[in-house]
């Protein structure tokens, strides 16, 4: 599994000649837009917004939720994933509580200019707009993910990068309107945790286990995840045994890789104990009561209610 992803990077500046008044003309022209004297400039993620029809519905609601100005600063750094029209209408924004789609909105501006050639093969993790709004304060991730130059956001294809590259950032398209995700949100979403997900609604099939809506809840919880690549399971274990080890890879509380500074014993949901410890080359390992040890090989994907770590392996309770 690859961690950091890369996007090419184009600039569309030339695109944009201020057509509002040719540059030989002698007579002024007039200004159509009282609110907008600079129609035709395109300086800024706002402005471009404005002369893209595919986006004009995102950039009302923008407008609407006062995130517009933001997007306006050119002192600023930042990257909008933009629903285009079909995402949003799709969405039906106005029958969303507005202090959910608010949340939703700001979570679709990253701090941070990206343009393709930033975004690797593999995994990139970002904090958005959206701040302080995860377990203990942390900021939920956005993960925009890279595979053989297949560009999706927390699952969400991106279908028209590089939009626009303009003085504060870029614009790349998106098929979808993104949610602040829940751990089971993720797992549901991101390619390298579907097995984990098919194991995890078999097993909950049966009434013994809800594992997806104990995911889906208040929470905090941490999670070690094993990657499609490690999800092997003994074909011995009965769909009891299944769910036991499952709920074995689920810590109640929110650890993130920083907090692990030495070695340490915790409770999973299942009421066996796991041991997370520094890795030798900084990460994180996780050693089951077999004496197993796996490493975390991608770490802190923050969601509203915990925290994901990605290992290459399952973890095993002693009693199985």
């Amino acid at each position: 599994m690859k961690l950091h992803m890369t996007f090419p990077s184009l600039n569309r500046l030339s695109r944009y000649a201020v057509l509002a008044c040719a540059p030989l003309a002698f007579a002024a022209c007039d200004d159509d837009d009282p609110n907008d004297d600079n129609l035709g400039v395109v300086d800024t993620i706002r402005e471009a917004l404005r002369v893209e029809d595919d986006y004009g519905e995102l950039e009302d609601a923008l407008d609407e939720y006062e995130l517009i100005d933001r997007l306006d600063d050119a002192s600023l750094s930042l990257t909008l994933f933009a629903p285009n029209n079909a995402a949003v209408e799709a969405a039906e924004l106005d029958t969303i509580d507005g202090d959910v789609l608010g949340d939703a909105l700001a979570y679709h501006v990253v701090n941070a200019e990206l343009g393709v050639s930033d975004i690797g093969e593999g995994y990139t993790l970002r904090n958005t707009s959206l701040a302080g709004t995860g377990p203990d304060g942390a900021d939920v991730s956005l993960v925009i993910t890279n595979s053989g130059g297949m560009i999706a956001v927390n699952g969400i294809a991106v279908v028209d990068p590089n939009v626009d590259e303009v003085n504060n950032g870029f614009i790349h398209g998106i098929s979808g309107v993104l949610f602040p995700p829940s751990i089971t949100d993720f797992a549901l979403a991101l390619e390298d945790f579907s097995s984990l997900e098919s194991a995890i609604l078999a097993v909950d099939e049966s009434d013994d286990f809800d594992i997806a809506g104990t995911l889906d809840g208040a929470g905090p919880f941490t999670v070690f995840a094993p990657v499609n690549s490690a999800l092997m399971l003994p074909d011995s274990l009965s769909r009891e045994q299944i769910g036991e080890v499952l709920q074995y890879h689920v810590v109640p509380g929110f650890i993130r890789a920083a907090d692990v500074t030495d070695s340490t014993s915790v409770t999973t949901a299942a009421g066996a104990a796991l041991t997370v410890a520094p890795g030798s080359d900084g990460g994180v390992t996780v050693t089951d009561e077999m004496g197993n040890t796996f490493n975390v090989v991608l770490a802190d994907v923050v969601a509203t209610n915990g925290v994901i770590h990605a290992i290459d392996g399952v973890l095993m309770p002693g009693d199985q």
